[in-house]
């Protein structure tokens, strides 16, 4: 089972994973990033967890289970709720370890006893609705990010008009001027 924490766009890695012979695959507990907009934190890149990871778990989770891996998803989860949409996504295990770090080991079974009700009372969602990056030129502060995170190959031509986007909404996420937007599609 591989631990899947770098910046690979989802359908690659259920390639690469499908060609390698992987049956199952744990999620993006963290991956290697530019530092976001806003953060505390400063230099080139760093090791990222927390709310900034759910999204890409999401679209993460959604695609390798749809694509026949079994999913142990994590990245982003602080409760019952959202591990409850992740299983719903495909997820067959969820890890929540930031939890763990921030509220001691008892949050773990907390948040065990939550997840059946959290399943019951959520209605069946349909998939995560398509989403698209849209580029704003003019609110662009130039400051580079988008050419530069790892998650995907496409966020740096979002502004030549390239349409491939897989949806996760890292790059608008990490834009200080918001110039990138998420979009239905």
């Amino acid at each position: 089972m591989p631990k899947l924490n770098i910046g690979l766009p989802a359908d690659y890695a259920a390639y690469l994973l499908g060609e390698a012979g992987v049956g199952y695959v744990s999620l993006l507990d963290s991956i290697r990033s530019p530092s976001p907009a806003g953060a505390y934190l400063t230099g080139e890149s760093l090791s990222m967890f927390g709310s900034y990871m759910l999204p890409v778990t999401r679209q993460y989770t959604q695609t390798l289970s749809k694509a026949g891996f079994s999913v142990c998803a994590g990245g982003g989860v602080t409760g019952a709720e959202q591990a409850a949409e992740l299983i719903r996504l495909g997820a067959e295990t969820v890890q929540i370890a930031t939890e763990a770090l921030l509220h001691g080991f008892a949050r773990f079974g907390e948040i065990d006893d939550e997840i059946p009700a959290r399943l019951a009372a959520q209605k069946p969602q349909p998939a995560v609705r398509p989403r698209k990056a849209v580029f704003d030129a003019e609110r662009c502060t130039g400051c580079g990010r988008c050419r530069t995170q790892t998650f995907c190959a496409i966020a740096g031509s979002l502004a030549e008009g390239n349409h491939a986007c897989e949806g996760c909404g890292f790059c608008a996420q990490i834009c200080p001027g918001g110039a990138i937007a998420m979009r239905a599609s």
